[in-house]
């Protein structure tokens, strides 16, 4: 509801977007240039949002401190990326 409201009183009206699932996460990473991931562990929910990101071109920005994540995860995706 908090979201909802600040996103009600910005000039562009952005949409909240709630994904859980590849296909939402899909969509979400289709309608932006940039994404901003700032919900952990990344290790458990965030290389859905990674994937997501590199089928769709978009770039991925996260404020993990999961190093070992963060390594496994670029092995897995640069060359697609």
């Amino acid at each position: 509801a908090k979201l909802r409201a600040l996103s009600a009183r910005c000039k562009t009206k952005p949409p909240v977007i709630e994904a859980r699932e590849d296909e939402e996460l899909s969509k979400l990473a289709a309608c932006t240039r940039v994404l901003l991931a700032a919900a952990g562990p990344y290790q458990r929910c965030g290389e859905a949002v990674v994937k997501a990101c590199v089928e769709q071109g978009t770039h991925y920005v996260d404020v993990t401190g999961e190093i070992v994540w963060v390594h496994d995860i670029i092995k897995k995706y640069h060359a697609a990326a």
